[in-house]
């Protein structure tokens, strides 16, 4: 409904676009304790230009969402990221393994996190911890030794690509 009334052509963009926010509020204020609602209608926000580098759907209401879950942490940190602002990406995942929630399993879920949304260094180290605690885990074994792989052709990649550069800076 909201993505509507942004596309709809009548009233100006301004007046469009304010009647999206008016509907995705109101989504909001029926599913209040609703992350996954929450970072639908942050990524709507965020597509329709209306962001202005604030966290609004999160902040609006934050006593509403159950913010010590790990799905809470995962919708906040992707919004966070969409944004470009990674370390405060990294810093509202982190939660999700500290505490009393520091486990291999919740370990192997942040690293993947991490790890698919680019920032191999810390899942790599983050799948490390979880191995040590539970060294045996056989998903969490392939799961370093995929995040290993995919760090080693990342590099070669790279170091391929500033070899090319290299030499057509030395042929100019």
């Amino acid at each position: 409904m909201g993505q509507a009334a942004v596309c709809a052509t009548p009233e100006p963009e301004a007046e469009r676009k304010a009647a999206a926010v008016a509907v995705w509020k109101r989504i909001l204020e029926r599913q209040p304790k609703d992350a996954g609602g929450a970072a639908r209608v942050a990524d709507l926000i965020r597509t329709a230009g209306l962001t202005e580098g604030k966290r609004w759907p999160f902040t609006a209401r934050p006593s509403s969402f159950r913010q010590g879950s790990a799905q809470f942490r995962e919708y906040l940190g992707e919004y966070l990221h969409t944004l470009k602002r990674p370390e405060e990406a990294l810093a509202a995942w982190r939660p999700i393994a500290e505490g009393a929630n520091r486990n291999a399993k919740n370990l192997g879920r942040l690293a993947e996190v991490f790890s698919g949304f680019g920032y191999r260094k810390e899942g790599i180290a983050t799948i490390a911890e979880a191995l040590k605690l539970d060294p045996e885990d056989f998903n969490l074994l392939l799961t370093y030794a995929a995040m290993l792989h995919q760090d080693d052709r990342q590099r070669r990649r790279s170091g391929t690509t500033r070899r090319r550069a290299q030499a057509r800076r030395q042929h100019r």
